[in-house]
């Protein structure tokens, strides 16, 4: 019988240091699996802008284990992505099935409208529906529920011409068009102070409903983690306690 021969690998160094470090990275969990806390928000875009970063580093400071994943993007993906348990907390408008969501107020936002500084309707100090009569617009559109409804209620109705000249929540496509005196934008004032130019004003759209609410959404199906209640908590007060929100 021939005996087996016993191979022994022989390592350098570098070797054995890249074989440790692979060890470690291999026994290192998932981002889902961390030890950590994650609150995960999917928000109306430019929402948690608006809030700002302070109450980001407001809220690290006071939970530091708990991470916050927030997505901007529509209020329909926003509950959809809610509703199928893929986040914690939606921040939209409203208004909102109570049979499936719970939806808590954060603040009120008017409809706004932006525009250089130098088209004609930046003489008015408001604007109504029948202002944008003839106009260009560019805004987020059908792609949202809330623009959606508005745009078929009042923009797009007999009598009414109105060219939409494109469809996006892109601040610097947005932006490119009000400098080149091209479109106006309809949008929400929350977003107005975000992103300021010399050259762009705003004008409230004055109506009969002039703006909307935005709310704080959890899912009435899921049981809330501890985390997400200490966040819910903390956002209510923080909003409380800070003037521009």
């Amino acid at each position: 019988m021939i005996p087996k021969k016993t191979y022994t690998l022989n390592l350098t160094n570098p070797a054995k240091r890249l074989l440790e470090e692979y060890d470690a990275i291999r026994g290192l969990h998932t981002l889902a699996a961390q030890s950590k806390s994650v609150v995960t928000i999917h928000a109306l875009d430019h929402v948690l802008a608006y809030l700002g970063a302070p109450l980001i580093n407001d809220f690290h400071e006071a939970y530091p284990s708990i991470i916050l994943s927030i997505v901007d993007t529509t209020d329909a993906m926003a509950l959809a992505a809610l509703t199928a348990q893929q986040c914690n907390f939606a921040i939209v408008t409203g208004p909102l099935d109570e049979t499936r969501f719970e939806g808590i107020p954060l603040f009120f936002s008017n409809y706004s409208v932006r525009m250089h500084k130098s088209h004609p309707l930046a003489k008015k100090t408001f604007l109504t529906y029948d202002d944008l009569d003839g106009q260009t617009i560019i805004s987020k559109g059908r792609a949202y529920d809330c623009f959606r409804h508005n745009i078929d209620q009042h923009i797009l109705v007999p009598g009414r011409q109105i060219h939409i000249l494109a469809e996006t929540a892109d601040e610097n496509i947005i932006r490119a068009f009000l400098l080149e005196n091209k479109a106006i934008n309809i949008g929400y004032d929350y977003a107005d102070a975000l992103y300021p130019h010399p050259d762009i004003v705003s004008r409230r759209l004055k109506a009969e409903n002039g703006g909307q609410m935005i709310y704080l959404v959890a899912n009435l199906q899921v049981r809330t983690t501890k985390a997400s209640r200490l966040f819910r908590d903390f956002l209510l007060e923080w909003i409380l306690d800070t003037p521009h929100a």
